[in-house]
């Protein structure tokens, strides 16, 4: 027989090929016994029989026979003849056996000899060894006595004297200072779980060093001449039967090889348990036994007439590792670090993980989870998750709540909304009864509905919606209204309810989650609790209205809501929508993909959606479209690139997928533009922000928090996580708050303003004043200045991800104007402080040129948002002083610019010079010739042509083809305005009259609940 090419056949232990296995494990000359035994196919049936009555693998073989294992031969009577086996030179020690035909049953031989051996040799690990427990004892012989026992302990291992291994001595008596006998010796054994006893604390000690040692020990029972006996935790008569009765085969899940947790449940959908329990079911039980004493000397192991047994026996010896720490076994400061750890709601994973850190030793998280539980605690009741929800608000100082119920009424008159609201000032709670409210009405046949689907009676209370705060984060809101996001995110508990959270930003540039509320579904009525009557219950509505912009996604239903709720309190805020939702998920949601135009026009095609998306963006964004003909001449302009021939390349001639992206832009993203351009918030407080994604990311950090909210966590838990985690952000932010006062100075920045403003605000500050040298000023009156930027883009404006040679989105000349009032508060037409709160470079660049010696704005000229001790001493409840309230003046009577300390009139700074002329939009195109507009649109942007497409009707090749004669502003305006409805009532290609007609539709709605006696 030969080996192909090396290689073991198919089928074959790898194991077999290895040299030295071979050399250490097998003998080569058994092998060619067991393929001389193969030599006829009548040996064949005899060897198979003779390889069945081997003997069992269980049972344990000598030294001499595990060094030279025997092979089944049936001319020997089932044992080779190793000296003629050693006369075969026809064998080597890398040979392997094929298995095929004959030789199979030679291969399955020597493969079962390795299976018997590692049997064999697993069956040593179970031989009886000694075990080893270290106490602090004092071995006493029989005529020892009290004075003996008072002796300093020594630590000894107690294993060395049981069985009579020193026979001289008859106990090992435990320190009767550290545990004192009881005067009444019946009461030595009583254990107590609420006062530990002196016998707890050394059982304790006992079982805890048995676990040191790799020893493990339990006391099991009391001995029939007195005292306690200590026997093996591993194997003994306590854990061998199994109490409970045997459960059928159905009772547990199936397996399954993929998906295994997932697969396998009942119908009803709950979980049923796995196969993976165990019990010890063999004859023989460890011998390991010592047994603990008490006297009037003290407490004592007896060695008396050689008891106790020192020997494991029927287990395998374990690892420090291998063994689960026993809870009991925890010191009592260790049980309070390790409930420190579990009160954070971080969870028992933590907890484990925790323990196995400090202990080296695995603990199980159902022990952890059974250890700070209701049956643990003693909480006899069991209370519903809501119940400890609204118990747990209750209880905590720090949180104010509003709660939603439909409540069962006494007597006849049916269930009633009710809400419940309890704030820091009441002392009792505020109950408002909201049956009879007319704009409630739908919410009671939604309730009614709710009851009969879910068979819920009239004599019960429906919980519908909670809303809950914690002081420390209402205290930012308070401080930083002006710009609020609002999101629902879902996955929240395991009771289905969706997170209502609301935030804002705070002068170091922190998003603040300072609200929040669990509603049960998505739908209108959900909503309309928490803006009508939650937020007025806890009293914010006074500070709402201070809002200046208010984002949201796109949800229609909590839209509506929204849109009565800022009639009501937010009459100064923008109705925001976010342009992240509304572009990127929107075109990854209605756009054709990337492949959409083949392989091969694929990067073209990714090129030309981005080109769309960045000018939907443009919209949003400030330095684009700051007027309403910007954003006409821009919209016109994108819907001709989407129509050019270079749109029509990049989808590879596909004219579909471009009325896909058209339809797209008209139909969902247009119709939305009151919601998003940037032109008609300029003026707004609004930190330049278009879109959510900061509120986002506090729902993501909820749900990937150290200590996070998870799918599966109860309301009660998840309410504390949340909590926890809203103190945990707004210690970190108080103590940045108290690090930038007591430590202003920043190394980084001289400007005057840095001691007094947060770090965020001074770089803005120190980014503004290295902008100042890109511009140049002109006086053009006594107090007017001209301001033009030196470069294409203004770089405070400035967008990266666009290229400057000739972008297909439209960019725009202007030259800025700085007005000086008769205070010296200065305005510029950028807009920049009544965004932000902070000068702008034209206002900076003024300062430097009619000011000889100036060397920065001071702190006065920003707004107190930024301010360090704004940031640490305002809203603080108990205020410091009178700074609460004179803060609180101060933040609504801000600063409206900075003051420019010269007199105009009578310095003759500058020069006045002419103003600049007025030029309309078309001609302050920089990236597009006004000649050649009708032509083409940009010139190459990465690879990709940008053409027009010929004019669709005269009006617009009028528009594009003038240069001259009407002016170009009145062209456009006449042109673009309206654009949802021509001149002549038309609609636009692709737009349908139901997406046209959805922001009227919107406001007879709302109107229609306003007045819904009309």
């Amino acid at each position: 027989m030969s080996r192909d090419n090396g290689k073991p056949p198919s089928g074959m232990a790898v194991i077999l090929d290895r040299e030295d296995v071979n050399a250490e494990m097998t003998d080569p000359a058994q092998c060619r016994d067991c393929e001389k035994s193969t030599s006829t196919d009548a040996d064949l049936s005899t060897l198979s029989t003779s390889f069945a009555q081997m003997r069992s693998p269980s049972r344990v073989c000598s030294r001499a026979a595990l060094q030279k294992p025997p092979c089944h031969d049936s001319s020997h009577g089932g044992r080779s003849n190793t000296s003629e086996v050693a006369n075969n030179p026809s064998t080597s020690t890398d040979y392997v056996p094929r298995t095929s035909d004959k030789e199979g049953v030679a291969y399955k031989a020597c493969t079962g000899l390795l299976q018997e051996r590692v049997l064999n040799e697993l069956s040593l690990l179970t031989k009886p060894w000694k075990g080893s427990i270290v106490l602090s004892c004092v071995p006493m012989t029989l005529l020892e006595g009290v004075e003996k026992a008072k002796e300093e302990p020594v630590e000894i291992d107690i294993c060395d004297y049981l069985n009579g291994q020193k026979t001289q001595y008859s106990r090992l008596n435990f320190s009767p200072r550290e545990y004192p006998p009881p005067e009444d010796l019946k009461l030595a054994f009583k254990t107590s779980k609420k006062n530990p006893t002196t016998w707890d604390d050394l059982r304790t000690y006992v079982v805890k060093q048995s676990y040191k040692n790799l020893s493990p020990v339990i006391c099991s029972s009391g001995s029939s001449n007195g005292g306690k006996k200590f026997v093996c935790h591993t194997l003994n008569d306590a854990n061998k039967k199994n109490k409970r009765g045997t459960r059928e085969d159905e009772d547990f899940r199936e397996t399954h090889l993929v998906n295994d947790g997932e697969r396998g449940e009942r119908e009803n959908g709950r979980s049923l348990p796995r196969r993976t329990s165990g019990q010890d079911i063999s004859d023989g039980k460890c011998g390991l036994l010592f047994t603990v004493k008490c006297d009037e000397i003290g407490y004592h192991i007896t060695l008396f007439k050689c008891a106790g047994n020192c020997t494991h026996s029927h287990h395998v010896k374990p690892n420090y590792s291998d063994l689960t720490l026993p809870l009991r076994l925890l010191e009592k400061n260790e049980f309070k670090e390790l409930k420190n750890v579990h009160d954070t709601q971080a969870g028992e994973g933590l907890c484990k993980a925790y323990l196995y850190a400090k202990t080296g030793q695995l603990v199980r998280r159902g022990k952890i989870a059974y250890l700070f539980g209701s049956q643990a605690t003693g909480d006899a009741d069991f209370a519903s998750d809501i119940d400890k929800l609204l118990a747990f608000f209750d209880e905590e100082d720090d949180i104010v709540h509003a709660v939603f119920w439909d409540v069962a009424s006494q007597g006849n008159d049916g269930c009633r909304l009710v809400s419940r609201c309890k704030r820091s000032e009441d002392k009792d709670p505020i109950v408002t009864d909201l049956t009879a409210d007319p704009s409630m009405k739908k919410v009671v046949e939604m309730v009614h509905e709710d009851r009969k689907e879910r068979k819920i009676g009239s004599n019960q209370n429906l919980f519908l919606s909670v809303m809950w705060a914690e002081k420390e984060n209402l205290r930012y809101f308070k401080m930083y209204p002006e710009t609020v996001f609002v999101d629902v995110t879902s996955h929240s508990n395991n009771k289905k309810y969706h997170l209502l959270t609301f935030s804002c930003k705070s002068g170091a540039n922190k998003q603040v989650l300072f609200l929040k509320a669990w509603i049960p579904n998505q739908r209108r009525f959900s909503f309309r609790w928490v803006f009508k009557y939650g937020i007025e219950s806890l009293g914010l509505h006074h500070y709402f209205k201070y809002t200046e912009l208010f984002m949201k996604d796109g949800d229609p239903q909590q839209h509506n809501e929204i849109k009565i709720f800022m009639g009501d309190y937010l009459t100064n805020a923008f109705d925001g929508a976010c342009g992240w939702h509304l572009v990127r998920q929107g075109c990854l949601r209605d756009c054709p993909g990337k492949n959409a135009a083949g392989e091969e026009n694929a990067d073209k095609w990714d090129q030309f959606l981005t080109h769309v998306k960045n000018w939907l963006y443009s919209w949003m964004r400030p330095g684009y479209c700051e007027t309403e003909d910007e954003y006409k001449i821009s919209k016109e302009l994108l819907f001709r690139y989407i129509s050019s021939q270079s749109a029509l390349q990049a989808a590879g001639g596909q004219q579909q997928l471009l009325d896909k992206v058209k339809q797209w832009v008209q139909n969902k993203v247009i119709v939305s533009e009151n919601h998003f351009l940037f032109y008609l918030r300029k003026h707004k407080r609004a930190f330049h922000t278009y879109c959510s994604n900061g509120h986002e990311g506090t729902n993501f950090g909820m749900k990937n928090h150290t200590i996070p909210m998870k799918a599966t966590g109860t309301m009660t838990k998840n309410a504390k996580a949340l909590t926890m985690q809203a103190s945990l952000k707004a210690a970190e932010m108080n103590a940045d708050a108290y690090r930038n006062v007591t430590k202003p100075n920043k190394k980084w920045s001289k400007l005057p303003t840095a001691p007094h403003v947060t770090p965020f605000a001074e770089g803005l500050v120190h980014a503004i004043m290295d902008r100042q040298d890109l511009y140049s000023v002109r006086r053009v009156g006594e107090r007017e200045f001209e301001v033009k930027c030196s470069i294409c883009v203004e770089p405070f404006i400035a967008d990266h991800s666009v290229s400057e040679d000739k972008c297909p989105i439209p960019r725009f000349y202007r030259i800025r104007r700085v007005v000086v009032d008769d205070d010296g508060v200065c305005r510029c037409s950028c807009c920049y402080f009544e965004q932000v709160g902070i000068p702008c470079p034209h206002m900076a660049k003024v300062f430097d040129t009619v000011q000889s010696q100036w060397d920065g704005f001071l702190h006065t000229d920003v707004s107190v948002r930024w301010w360090s001790r704004y940031n640490y001493s305002a809203y603080q409840f108990p205020g410091h002083g009178n700074l609460t309230q004179l803060f609180h003046d101060l933040r609504h009577n801000d600063v409206k610019g900075p003051k420019l300390h010269l007199d105009l009139l009578t310095d003759d700074c500058m020069p006045i010079e002419d103003p600049s002329t007025e030029m309309s939009a078309v001609r302050r195109l920089k990236n597009y010739d006004v000649n050649d507009i009708s032509k083409e649109l940009g010139g190459t942007v990465d690879g990709c042509i940008v053409t027009t497409s010929a004019a669709q009707s005269e009006m617009e090749r009028n528009m594009l083809e003038s240069n001259g004669g009407a002016p170009d502003a009145a062209i456009f305006s006449e042109s673009l305005e309206d654009f949802q409805f021509r001149a002549d009532g038309s609609l636009p290609p692709g737009v349908s009259l139901r997406s046209a007609l959805i922001p009227q539709f919107n406001e007879v709605c709302r109107f229609c609940e306003q007045f819904p006696q009309l």
